[in-house]
């Protein structure tokens, strides 16, 4: 595995630094190839993102030798995990359509985050920017792409609020979608159709109509539910969870 160290510069930003080895090891020989990868991974997410004007944490090289290395920037705003498990925040719903509409424009460029779980994006004024990307895919298929989704709505499922930020999710990501099209800059995946079918289906893939269909059957976790049973009983109760195998 790669080695992580955060430090404060004197402007008073942080900074992470990758390397690929592990810090108890000697530099002079790299023991993990994934660790590698994970920083060639945040170069070319550095290099995507920037094309597509999406707020991230700014990547300087800091390479020498055949050792590969690189700075991450600190990124201000809110950590949307952290702010959506706030009770006196009210707009779960606007966040997870920008976080939606974000999404669907990095699936659209085939791209896909790799570790999409809500703690690795920042909400300000809403704009959504994302951070950490050691896992990020620049040739995204349609398995990278329903892994994003995935992470996404099961993170989500520790909420409270998960039914209005999975509504506001899905509509962001469908617009997003939706408006792509002739002149676009790339051909729309030939998989695109199965990713916007994700939030229509239960996972035998009987048609639900998500969100809407079901809205009022929700019933959502039991009082004083937390963690695991409160992200399981928001899957069940919305449909995600094939009763049948229990």
């Amino acid at each position: 595995m790669a080695s992580l160290s955060t430090s404060e510069t004197s402007e008073g930003t942080y900074v992470s630094r990758y390397l690929p080895w592990n810090k108890w090891d000697s530099p002079a020989e790299p023991t993990s190839s994934f660790g590698i990868t994970r920083v060639e991974n945040e170069k070319g997410a550095d290099r995507d993102l920037k094309e597509m004007f999406v707020t991230h944490g700014k990547v300087e090289d800091t390479s020498y030798g055949l050792f590969p290395a690189v700075e991450v920037g600190k990124v201000e705003g809110d950590n949307i995990k952290e702010r959506l498990s706030d009770p006196s925040v009210s707009d779960s719903e606007s966040v997870g359509e920008s976080l939606g509409g974000l999404m669907g424009d990095l699936h659209m460029n085939e791209y896909a985050h790799g570790d999409a779980k809500l703690a690795n994006f920042m909400y300000e004024d809403r704009d959504i920017a994302s951070i950490d990307h050691e896992f990020w895919e620049d040739n995204a298929g349609l398995d990278d792409c329903l892994r994003d989704l995935k992470m996404v709505r099961s993170d989500a499922a520790t909420l409270d609020t998960f039914q209005e930020f999975m509504e506001g999710f899905e509509d962001g990501y469908r617009k997003e979608v939706e408006t792509k099209g002739e002149g676009y800059k790339r051909n729309l995946p030939d998989y695109t159709e199965e990713l916007i079918r994700f939030f229509d289906s239960e996972p035998d893939g009987e048609e639900i109509g998500y969100g809407r269909v079901r809205l009022s059957e929700q019933r959502g976790p039991r009082r004083g539910e937390t963690g695991f049973l409160k992200s399981f009983r928001n899957l069940q109760e919305n449909g995600y969870i094939d009763e049948s195998l229990l």
